[in-house]
């Protein structure tokens, strides 16, 4: 492919996936409040103002705005120029590692959607059943457009990924609640881990599972030492899910590669 049209999808690739994740700014901020991501239209948080066009570019309008409401002039939050410049690069790197087509386009969608995940479940404790419902979609639309497209796909492998932590999930929910009289994961966590495995296949579920589960004891043994958690305080598993499912959409094959050669 000629150089010129590989940046031009490059950059084209950036700039729907800042659009993508300006929109889901309005998710991370609506559905936990349980509004309507319709209506009404976007507005301040601090004064209610609608918002213009040129206050509702992705990454410009932040930029140009100082990082305050046009109108009542108090702070934005850095949250909406963050999300929507995670947006991009993860739509971008999605193109880079792997190529122009729909595993690209649907992966950098996922992506965006579990930067959606991450955000709701760190501040609110709650995975939206929408985000998890379309995630899942995605997962299925891929998987059916492989087993067209792809001679011999193991399919069966990705079937098995959702049953088994479908079933590994529930099972450690219902015997929390049975034995401890609380939720060991939320509902939402117990979803999305199934997604994953319908996404992924088992095996990079599993490393999902292993990774998500690695990275949640460091950050809760750093802000438990800082402080900043008690020992008994809830806390989302959802984020850390969402960083490793992220991380194994691009490199999962690498991975797996690696882990197969290092065992071998």
């Amino acid at each position: 492919m000629d150089l010129f049209i590989q940046i031009f999808i490059g950059v084209l690739f950036f700039v729907i996936g800042t659009v993508f994740a300006s929109f889901s700014n309005v998710l991370i901020y609506r559905l936990p409040l349980e509004q309507s991501i319709a209506y009404p239209a976007s507005h301040c948080p601090q004064c209610g103002a609608e918002l213009k066009w040129y206050e509702n570019i992705p990454l410009f309008s932040y930029i140009f705005l100082k990082g305050k409401c046009g109108h009542c002039h108090q702070k934005i939050s850095p949250r909406y120029f963050i999300v929507e410049l995670l947006g991009g690069l993860l739509s971008l790197a999605c193109y880079l590692k792997l190529g122009f087509g729909v595993d690209s386009v649907i992966g950098a969608i996922s992506a965006i959607i579990l930067v959606a995940i991450a955000f709701i479940d760190a501040e609110h404790k709650i995975i939206p059943l929408s985000l998890n419902i379309t995630l899942g979609v995605l997962a299925i639309l891929k998987l059916v457009l492989n087993i067209i497209f792809t001679p011999n796909y193991p399919w069966v492998h990705y079937l098995i990924g959702f049953g088994v932590f479908a079933v590994l999930f529930l099972a450690v929910y219902f015997l929390a609640i049975l034995f401890y009289k609380q939720e060991g994961l939320g509902l939402g966590d117990v979803i999305l881990m199934s997604i994953c495995g319908l996404y992924l296949n088992w095996s990079g579920a599993f490393i999902v599972f292993l990774a998500s589960s690695v990275i949640c004891a460091i950050v809760m043994i750093i802000l438990i030492a800082i402080k900043k958690l008690k020992r008994n305080e809830e806390w989302g598993f959802g984020p850390y899910i969402a960083i490793a499912f992220v991380i194994m959409i691009y490199f999962s094959n690498d991975l797996l590669s690696y882990i197969l050669s290092f065992l071998s």
